[in-house]
Formats: structure tokens, sequence, C-alpha cells
């Protein structure tokens, strides 16, 4: 059996005792893919010790939404974002 977590994002309450898990059901698998959630509590060196491959998918983003967008995004930018927005109506 193939066991792939939901997308967007893959989450442990506590990531240390995820080896253990897949330990526990490994028997039952022929493969295991997942995204791991980005603000999980775990590095890279947790995920070696878990899988034989692990590769990025993307890089991810954050933004404090109580900041003015102007603080993290140039005018261009913005214009742009609003541009492509208005496209998508046409």
């Amino acid at each position: 059996m193939d066991a792939m977590g939901c997308y967007p994002m893959f989450s442990c309450n506590d990531w240390t005792q995820l080896p253990a898990d897949l330990d526990t059901i490994s028997s039952d698998l022929v493969s295991v893919t997942l995204v791991s959630d980005p603000f999980g509590n775990y590095d890279k060196g947790l995920l070696l010790s878990c899988f034989d491959r692990v590769v990025p998918l993307k890089e991810h983003y954050v933004v404090d939404l109580d900041l003015p967008l102007e603080s993290y995004a140039s005018a261009t930018d913005i214009l742009n974002l609003h541009v492509k927005h208005k496209a998508r109506w046409i």
C-alpha cells in the first residue's frame, strides 16, 4: 500500500515521534509521500532519518498581515498583482 499525505501540508503534534510512528506502520507500506508543514518543529536531519529521499517542493513565504503591503512588496509588485487579478475577470 502507498501512503500519501493530504496536501497541502502534513503536520505532527510531536515530530520527534515520527520515526517511531512510521516504524509501526512500515511493514504495511510500499511508500510514503508527503509535504511537511513548513512551520513544523523538525529539521532536515529528522526527515532524512525517516525517509530515503527528502526533496524540497517549493519555497513558502510568510507575511504579517498586520503590516502594510508596501512594507514587504514594491509598488511594481503590487501593481502587477492588481493587473493579474483584474486580467482573470476579463
